[in-house]
């Protein structure tokens, strides 16, 4: 048949695959929705009279001064409900963000509302346990329930918009595989002079989800209905009650559980499969009905396909009369193919008909199957309760021991010898951060001023470089990581909770140079279950079961500082430059004590600000030029980067005392011989530094020196160990060279669960040139040696050089 169509095999594969291609799924882009945020509540503890009398347009989140977030303690929480209903099924989901408003001091008509003090609120989010009601009556005494260990989120402040934002991407795995519970969003405890109140407006509350959807075939079609914000609910009436003794929030769940770490991506469950068609759980999403169906019509065509042709080409006007000629001569091709095209459409009809049959792929998955489960350890609570008196974990009782309750804290000593084993960590839990082949630890530190030191991220690692390429720690290569905290309290949790979601998890957190810091991060800690090791900060707030302090505190530093006074310069005039702050404010005041004990006088007292930069006033009166009396010592209780700028001011009003600070580099090299005329004499918790100085003071650590400039020399040439930072970068590797002993002591085995108790359980070790460790005092702190520095003239420059070593008094 001349013009006849030519069928060839290719043209029929070709053909079937690109029919087979479009069954396959199609790539969804990632799409930003609305969500709404349907219930709104919050609970104040001043019952029975609410400060925000049931405010129906606004939630409050507060704390007040001098209490801790207690049973009986003075705070307002705020709850949220946010519907999900809307993502479609399957849908990876990267963000669900929660955006709170808040008014502005002036904004009516809360203008007359307690807000106080905004700009220092921090603020946090826990799961509740028990879902949202939209029209139940809560009340401090009895609010709606949460468990921090099942979820919990840091919120971020922004000035600029006004507005607080919370990534609720750690709750919502729980939400979507379980109940949608809700969110309460409460306050961080401030400092003792740090009340806030916080008032969001309800009407401008929202939340906003990314996901990408769930593939589909292509000419299928998909429409996703997405709800827009639906008006915020206003709070119950109600809030108040007859009780007069507000409780704490009840907390369910094991407490072992941390805070679950957000995953990548969690992803929507399926949907149950419609009766009226078969779930796509084959290869690519196709329905095993459709491949079988494919299968099927392929090996047809391909027995057909001799038979076909020559049907066509030698029809002789009748195709019919063709396939019937050639039936006898491909009666086994053609059978096949009968049976398999027979088979194919029978199954097809009965993955419709029978759409949940298990041998179909379309049956109920099993839970463990189920999207979603590969979400990190921490999102399921565990069964066990560590931190129960007398209920240690599985580890800890291996062997013959003592029980001990240490503070809050049950800790197992074995009798044969070994770390002993705290009871903190569940066995999901305790080894977190540590493998067979790594120890991951992170630190949270003010990155910020690295140029003011002259140093960056990169220059603080060569201890563990070194350490690493000699073998690590039992085998293990450490990696440490450094999250900046900006050297601000807010910005120091944020960068906790970085390190926290650290893939893999970390063994423990570090907390640098920050007596502002530490404290809020002591709590965010505490309540994470994170083990904290962290430098100097005030004792209150420091006895928690997480946290430990291998450094002084800040009332021991100002007692060291009160006592060098008072023996080198007893009954002299001396005043008091201090950083205004209630996280600095104790040690100042323990400073005062011991002078006025030993009956030196205190002629002035002046609190600064962070960052003031002019110091006229208060060196004025210090001086005496303003008709006052002279002080002759003066104790500089700020910073590193505001001591040189008060000395320099003061010398450039004729006023020249001994001055008494926290000693760095970047201070004597920032001023100059003449500045140092007196001596300006110091006190640190670390050795003193100066490059290539080996000698005289310095003589009893100098092979720790040779070793320091070592290491640099071979992984870091570049840096300026000469610099400003040089000081800095010693005591970082000093303190590293501490921490690699006490994680060698803790053994092959070791766990948090040991490192803890270890430090509980009176843990001693003299690294050198650290001051000795010594933790069977105060199982909290675990030094308690000071170095007395003075300046000196270097011959090229000041310097500092220490004046006696690692001594518990001057």
């Amino acid at each position: 048949m001349r013009g006849a169509p030519r069928l060839t095999l290719s043209t029929l594969l070709v053909a079937l695959v690109a029919t087979f291609a479009s069954l396959a799924p199609v790539p969804a882009a990632a799409e930003e929705v609305a969500t709404a945020v349907d219930r709104q509540a919050y609970v104040s503890s001043s019952e029975p009279v609410d400060p925000y009398n049931h405010d129906a347009i606004g939630t409050h989140v507060s704390w007040a001064a001098d209490t801790p977030l207690t049973p009986g303690g003075p705070a307002a929480w705020s709850f949220y409900h946010v519907d999900l209903s809307s993502l479609p099924s399957g849908a990876e989901v990267t963000s669900v963000k929660l955006t709170l408003k808040y008014f502005l001091a002036s904004d009516s008509p809360h203008a007359s509302e307690p807000e106080i003090n905004n700009t220092s609120s921090i603020l946090y989010g826990c799961m509740l346990t028990d879902e949202l009601k939209p029209a139940a009556e809560y009340s401090y005494s009895a609010p709606p329930k949460i468990d921090c260990t099942k979820g919990s989120i840091t919120g971020t402040r922004d000035d600029t918009d006004g507005s607080f934002s919370f990534e609720l991407l750690p709750l919502v795995s729980s939400w979507l595989h379980g109940t949608n519970t809700g969110v309460a969003i409460l306050p961080l405890p401030g400092s003792p002079n740090s009340a806030y109140s916080v008032t969001f407006d309800n009407s401008l509350t929202g939340a906003a989800a990314v996901f990408t959807p769930a593939p589909t075939s292509a000419g299928g079609g998909r429409t996703v209905v997405v709800q827009n914000p639906q008006p915020a609910v206003a709070p119950v009436p109600g809030l108040g009650s007859n009780t007069t003794q507000p409780a704490a929030p009840v907390t369910e769940g094991s407490p072992a559980a941390p805070a679950a770490t957000p995953a990548p991506k969690v992803t929507v469950p399926q949907a149950p499969a419609p009766a009226a068609g078969p779930t796509p759980t084959g290869p690519f999403g196709v329905p095993w009905w459709a491949l079988a169906l494919a299968t099927s019509g392929l090996l047809a065509l391909v027995l057909l396909f001799v038979p076909l042709r020559r049907a066509i080409f030698s029809a002789g006007g009748s195709l019919g009369g063709g396939v019937l000629r050639q039936l006898p001569a491909h009666g086994p091709a053609v059978a096949v193919a009968a049976v398999a095209v027979t088979w194919s459409v029978a199954f097809t009809g009965y993955s419709f008909a029978y759409p949940n049959a298990p041998l179909l792929g379309g049956g109920e998955q099993a839970a463990s199957d189920l999207p979603g489960d590969e979400l990190a350890p921490e999102a399921t609570p565990s069964a066990e309760t560590p931190g129960a008196a007398g209920n240690p974990t599985p580890s800890a009782t291996s062997g013959p021991g003592t029980l001990k309750k240490i503070g809050n804290t049950t800790v197992f000593v074995p009798e044969g010898g070994g770390p002993p084993v705290a009871n903190l960590f569940s066995a999901a839990q305790d080894r977190v951060g540590i493998s067979d082949s790594n120890i991951n630890l992170c630190a949270h530190a003010a990155l910020t001023y690295a140029n003011a030191f002259q140093t960056t991220e990169d220059d603080f690692n060569v201890f563990w470089t070194n350490l690493n390429a000699h073998g690590g720690i039992h085998g293990r290569t450490v990696t440490q990581t450094y999250k900046n905290d900006n050297y601000e309290p807010t910005t120091a949790i944020q960068a906790a909770q970085q390190c926290k979601d650290t893939q893999g998890g970390i063994f423990f957190l570090e907390g640098g140079i920050g007596f502002d810091q530490i404290p809020q991060v002591r709590v965010w800690a505490e309540r994470n279950r994170m083990l904290y090791l962290h430098h100097v900060a005030t004792e209150q707030g420091g006895e928690g079961s997480y946290s430990f302090a291998p450094l002084p505190s800040v009332e021991m530093m100002g007692r060291f500082f009160g006592e060098l006074v008072t023996k080198k310069h007893h009954g002299q005039n001396t005043g008091v430059i201090w950083r205004g702050s209630d996280t600095w404010q104790p040690g100042r005041d323990v400073f005062e004590q011991v002078l006025a004990a030993d009956g030196t006088p205190v002629t002035g007292d002046f609190p600064v600000t962070k960052n003031q930069g002019s110091y006229a006033n208060e060196i004025n009166a210090l001086s005496g030029h303003n008709g006052g009396p002279k002080a002759d010592v003066v104790f500089i209780w700020e910073n590193a980067l505001a001591v040189p700028q008060i000395i320099a001011q003061a010398h450039s009003q004729a006023y020249f005392p001994t001055f008494v600070v926290f000693p760095f580099n970047l201070e004597t090299q920032t001023l100059t011989q003449a500045d140092v005329n007196p001596a300006i004499e110091g006190v640190a918790v670390w050795p003193a530094y100066t490059k290539g100085q080996y000698g005289g003071p310095f003589a009893s650590y100098a092979d720790d020196i040779h070793e320091f400039e070592r290491e640099y020399a071979e992984y870091r040439p570049n840096t300026d160990l000469g610099g400003k930072g040089g000081d800095l970068l010693f005591l970082n590797w000093v303190a590293q060279k501490a921490t690699a002993q006490m994680l060698e002591d803790c053994g092959r085995d070791c766990t948090r669960n040991k490192v803890a108790g270890m430090m509980l359980s009176g843990y001693q070790k003299t690294v050198t040139p650290n001051c000795p460790g010594d933790w069977s005092r105060r199982s909290h702190y675990g030094s308690y040696g000071m170095t007395i520095f003075e300046t000196y003239n270097l011959g090229t420059g000041v310097a500092w050089r220490p004046q006696a070593l690692c001594v518990e008094h001057p």
